[in-house]
């Protein structure tokens, strides 16, 4: 008879589901995005982006309500 091996590695299936990606390289990326535009651009984005949101999100309860 043959058995079906089922064991499942979850260090396996973290490293595909991020593409293998570790805390470590996410820090380095973080700090030549940081070094690139700076701390100043980088929170006027930051700003930019999250009003973006915000509005996005107005529009859509608005649209909800009528």
């Amino acid at each position: 008879m043959y058995y079906i091996n089922l064991q499942i590695n979850v260090n396996n299936i973290k490293d595909h589901i991020m593409g293998g990606i570790s805390l470590g390289k996410l820090v380095v990326i973080a700090i030549v995005i940081a070094l690139l535009f700076g701390t100043k651009r980088l929170s006027t984005i930051g700003e930019d982006l999250g009003n973006a949101i915000k509005g996005f999100r107005k529009a859509i309860n608005d649209k909800e309500q009528d």
